[in-house]
C-alpha cells in the first residue's frame, strides 16, 4: 500500500501496483522498463482513461515495446511535462503540456492542433523521421530539439528526414539540430543563446552565447558572434 502522502512515485520493471493504488496526490510519476503499457499494472493493459491521478504534472514512461496507442483522455489535464520512450502513437496531449520529449517515436505531429500551443519545450531523438508543424502553431517554443532540418533544401542524394518550416519559432533560446543545409544556419532567429549542431554553415545569429558544434576546429573564427562566451565539441547522436 503506497501512503497518500506520497507526491513523487518512481515504479521500475519487477513493480506490481493495482488499480487505484497510485495516490491522487501524486504529481510526479516515473515509469521504467515495462514491457508493455500497462502502468495500472494489470497484465498487458494498456494506459487507459482514469488510470492515472487527475493531480499528475509530470510523468516519465520508458515501455519500448509497447504497441497499444495511448487513447484520448488518458493523459490527466494537469500533466505538463511528458518524457516518453514509446513506440506507440499518442492520439490526444493535454493543453496544458509545456514540454514534450520523445524517443523511439516515428509518428507525424503536425495534425492540426495535436500539439498544444502551451509547449515550451520540444525533443525529438535521431529515430524520428515525421513531421512537425510550422511556427505558427508553437508560438511559445524555446527549446527545440530535432534530428534534422529540411528547410525546403533537401541535401542532394539523401533521404529528407525531419521537415521544420524554414521559419523557426521567433521565441526560441534553445536549438539542438544534427543535420542542417548549407547556408541554413543564416535563418536561425535571433534570440537564441544556446546552440547544438553538427556544422556551421553560414552566419550565426548574434545572440549566440553558447556554442556546441561537432568539429570546433572546422569553425571559421570569423563567422563567432560577439557574445559567444563558450565553445565546445558536442555528440549529438540522441538528444537528452
Amino acid at each position: 500500500m503506497i501512503p497518500h502522502s506520497v507526491t513523487r512515485l518512481h515504479i521500475d520493471a519487477n513493480c506490481h501496483i493495482s488499480v487505484g493504488s497510485i495516490p491522487e496526490q501524486v504529481t510526479d510519476l516515473k515509469v521504467y522498463e515495462l514491457e508493455s503499457l500497462n502502468i495500472c499494472l494489470l497484465s498487458y493493459s494498456p494506459l487507459a482513461h482514469g488510470c492515472l491521478p487527475s493531480s499528475l504534472c509530470s510523468l516519465t514512461l520508458r515501455v519500448p515495446n509497447c504497441v497499444e496507442p495511448i487513447p484520448p483522455g488518458a493523459l490527466p489535464p494537469s500533466l505538463t511535462y511528458l518524457d516518453l520512450v514509446c513506440r506507440t502513437k499518442l492520439l490526444s496531449l493535454p493543453r496544458s503540456l509545456q514540454t514534450l520529449i520523445l524517443t523511439k517515436y516515428n509518428h507525424d505531429l503536425d495534425d492540426e492542433h495535436f500539439l498544444p500551443q502551451s509547449l515550451t519545450r520540444l525533443s525529438l531523438d535521431t529515430l524520428f523521421k515525421g513531421n512537425i508543424p510550422p511556427s505558427s502553431r508553437l508560438p511559445l517554443l524555446r527549446r527545440l530539439d530535432v534530428p534534422s532540418w529540411d528547410g525546403n533544401c533537401p541535401t542532394k542524394g539523401k533521404r529528407r528526414t525531419t521537415k521544420i518550416q524554414v521559419d523557426l519559432p521567433p521565441k526560441l533560446t534553445t536549438l539542438s539540430i544534427r543535420g542542417i543545409p548549407r547556408g541554413a544556419t543564416n535563418t536561425i532567429p535571433y534570440g537564441v543563446t544556446t546552440l547544438t549542431l553538427n556544422t556551421v554553415r553560414g552566419l550565426l545569429p548574434d545572440s549566440l552565447t553558447r556554442l556546441s558544434v561537432h568539429e570546433p576546429k572546422l569553425v571559421d573564427p570569423g563567422a563567432m558572434p560577439p557574445l559567444l562566451k563558450t565553445i565546445k565539441k558536442a555528440s549529438i547522436d540522441f538528444i537528452t
